[in-house]
Parts: C-alpha cells; structure tokens; sequence
C-alpha cells in the first residue's frame, strides 16, 4: 500500500476514534466508546504493521 495512502487511512481512523471519544463524553453513551476503542485498535495495528512483502522478496533474492 502506498505510504501516503496509508498515512491518510490513519489520520481517519484516529479522527473517528477522538471523535467518538468526544462524543460519548458529552452524551454519555458507551456504544459510542466502545466504537471509538474499534477505530483506535485499528488504528494502532495498521500503525505498527509493515509491509512484509518488501523484506521477504530482499531476503529471497540474496539466497
């Protein structure tokens, strides 16, 4: 996946979260919450995945 591509899925998934955060917060509804901690776990994970594509085909092509 492209990096800025992936830059701008991550900038929407950590908006969504802060914006249910901030949302639940003034209305007091857990679904909203627990839906904010969804887009954060998403966001989290797609944060700390690389592409191992890359590393397996260099890895690949030395041997």
């Amino acid at each position: 996946m492209n990096d800025t591509i992936r830059g701008i899925i991550l900038f929407f998934l950590i908006s969504a979260a802060i914006t249910c955060y901030v949302y639940s917060n003034s209305t007091g509804l857990w679904s909203f919450i627990i839906i904010g901690g969804v887009f954060e776990i998403a966001f989290w994970f797609g944060l700390f995945s690389g592409d191992d594509s890359n590393s397996n085909s260099n890895s690949n092509s030395s041997t």
